[in-house]
């Protein structure tokens, strides 16, 4: 009932317009991501290659390994998790919860170990969750990342859905909307993803520092560098996906108040 009287009536061009504009995001992101896809692939190879052939990977590896700091609550996993589960290629990375909740531990699939680029990286997001002398930014980024970033498209299309109901008040009193308020829902989305690519620039930027402080060649940093770049991209994938969700749940706040807010308010006027 509530979906026949939200799309009843024939709305205005804006609302049709962020249907048309949401539909079009999602679809190019689609194809977007199967480009990136493609991309991980490939670094994932060149992760492999690099771990099994590269031999100053592997010996700045075995150092980084043994700069490690072992306690109580953060362990280093290689190939196998302590109840002994073969690490995949795509689990790699730091673990919080579960079993093992409260300790924080650095997964390294059997396949990446002995690329220093992977676990250097890894180490870089340690030093930013677990070291209280981290710069405020990186801590800041790894704190919020998983509340923000993890919900980004539920925030994307709140802020939509917000910013079509403040549109379609503005036109029934015949005020214009302002380019910050037609664009508020795209602009909460990009931000609420912010967290995330800030939180993966910085551990690769520490992680690069440790790699350079463990001896590695230009080489071997420049390579770094490139898997690093590489692995920032692959996070942004979905930003236009929950841009056109956005834009989606701005269309459903416009019909909303103007298909049933407006109905039922000139119904009370009526009575």
């Amino acid at each position: 009932m509530i979906i026949q009287r939200l799309f009843s009536k024939k709305d205005s061009n804006k609302t049709r317009n962020s249907v048309i504009a949401g539909s079009g995001l999602i679809g190019i992101d689609a194809a977007l991501s199967n480009i990136n896809n493609k991309n991980v692939d490939k670094l994932e190879k060149k992760w492999k290659e690099e771990a099994k052939k590269d031999k100053e990977s592997k010996k700045v590896y075995r150092k980084l390994r043994k700069n490690f700091k072992r306690s109580e609550k953060t362990i280093l996993e290689e190939g196998k998790s302590a109840g002994g589960n073969i690490i995949r290629e795509n689990q790699s990375g730091i673990i919080e919860e579960g079993s093992e909740k409260g300790k924080k531990i650095i997964q390294i699939s059997g396949k990446a170990k002995g690329n220093a680029s992977v676990l250097s990286h890894e180490l870089g997001h340690l030093h930013y969750l677990s070291d209280p002398k981290a710069d405020r930014v990186g801590k800041y980024a790894h704190k919020l990342a998983h509340p923000i970033s993890g919900n980004s498209t539920l925030i994307g299309l709140g802020a939509g859905v917000a910013s079509g109901v403040r549109s379609a008040k503005k036109e029934e009193k015949g005020e214009k909307e302002g380019l910050l308020g037609r664009s508020s829902g795209i602009i909460a989305t990009v931000s609420s993803h912010a967290p995330r690519l800030v939180a993966e620039g910085k551990a690769s930027q520490h992680g690069h520092k440790l790699m350079k402080n463990a001896g590695a060649s230009d080489r071997l940093l420049k390579s770094a560098k490139g898997n690093y770049k590489k692995m920032l991209l692959s996070y942004g994938s979905g930003i236009v996906t929950d841009a056109g969700i956005s834009e989606l749940g701005r269309a459903a706040g416009r019909a909303y108040y103007n298909n049933i807010v407006k109905e039922d308010k000139n119904d009370s006027s009526k009575e």
